[in-house]
């Protein structure tokens, strides 16, 4: 894939079918690509946003992303405007207070991009809060 496909221009093409009709607004000074789905922030052509979601989409959903992965440390990285949330740290499902990936009534659990069964997932927490406890 040719190095001009920044993340940016992938995502966007992932949600909008006509290329003609990506952008609606270009500020360059803020880094901000209005389309005609939402806000999408960027920094040196990577999804990025140091203060908030780098997504904004019009239905209400918000997408978080460093330096073009997903990734939030205190919260959810992706929140849907139908409820469901994903939580994220450098592109990777991750979660350990609970399920990293919610979807009304499906729950799945992750720790560092790997998948868990709730039962597991609880045993490695444990196993891992009792090694820190030396």
């Amino acid at each position: 894939m040719p190095e001009r496909y920044t993340a940016l221009y992938l995502f966007i093409m992932d949600v909008q079918e006509d290329p003609e009709d990506i952008f609606e607004d270009l500020n360059i000074n803020t880094g901000m690509v209005v389309t005609k789905d939402g806000v999408v922030h960027v920094k040196r052509r990577k999804i990025h946003r140091e203060d908030g979601p780098a997504v904004e989409w019009d239905c209400g959903s918000e997408e978080w992303f460093w330096n073009g992965v997903r990734h939030r440390t205190d919260g959810p990285a992706c929140t849907f405007n139908e409820g469901s949330t994903e939580w994220y740290i450098n592109g990777k499902l991750h979660r350990e207070d609970g399920p990293a990936f919610v979807w009304g009534e499906d729950a799945q659990w992750w720790l560092e991009g790997k998948e868990y069964t709730e039962e597991q997932f609880n045993r490695a927490i444990k196993l891992d809060k009792f090694l820190k406890d030396d």
